[in-house]
């Protein structure tokens, strides 16, 4: 059953994979998954770092931002930004206290981590396999250590504007992310058919 699920991209011989361009939707679920995956990493992380002061209650799956809960009487020290122990408390009228996390270094890491190893060794994140999707470069072979890296600190670049480098993939089929066309990559829909 999980090799269902997971769709692990293989250029073997015996199965030729027919790729065609990934549409936004299938890229926001598998951002999705992504980042509930990324939720339970950082939720330990916090967890463990914070000695079991500080818990995650929700995950940006694209950007290291999170809201926690803190233990009661917790004081954040500025000094613990490096980690993620440094956080803004908001009060809005109509629910309750709101603590969000400033994105740290160790927590940037943490992501960064995740997708250049997953696309650099698999081509794929576990939310791009349950989706059947596969990042390659332009000439449809696997990234390199360095265009992995890229793919990522250029998603910084699709993000900023309000998400406008996403937006460009569901204007006409086949179109790339600004990230995918600043770090020469593409992601594909593949469906395997035997030879």
């Amino acid at each position: 059953m999980l090799t269902r699920l997971l769709q692990i991209y293989e250029s073997q011989v015996g199965t030729i994979p027919t790729l065609t361009p990934a549409g936004l939707r299938e890229r926001i679920f598998a951002q999705l998954i992504d980042g509930v995956l990324l939720g339970i990493l950082s939720s330990a992380y916090y967890y463990l770092v914070s000695s079991g002061a500080i818990y995650s209650l929700w995950i940006s799956p694209m950007f290291p931002c999170y809201l926690l809960q803190p233990a009661e009487g917790f004081i954040p020290d500025p000094a613990d930004w490096w980690w993620g122990g440094y956080f803004i408390t908001f009060v809005p009228p109509w629910l309750n206290i709101l603590y969000l996390a400033i994105p740290s270094p160790m927590l940037i890491l943490l992501y960064g981590s995740y997708y250049t190893f997953f696309h650099f060794y698999y081509g794929q994140t576990p939310g791009k396999m349950m989706k059947g999707l596969v990042v390659l470069n332009k000439n449809q072979k696997k990234l390199t250590l360095k265009q992995s890296l890229q793919h990522w600190i250029f998603y910084f670049l699709s993000l900023l504007p309000l998400g406008a480098g996403f937006w460009t993939v569901s204007r006409r089929a086949g179109a790339e992310t600004w990230h995918d066309c600043l770090a020469g990559t593409a992601v594909w829909s593949f469906i395997r058919r035997q030879e």
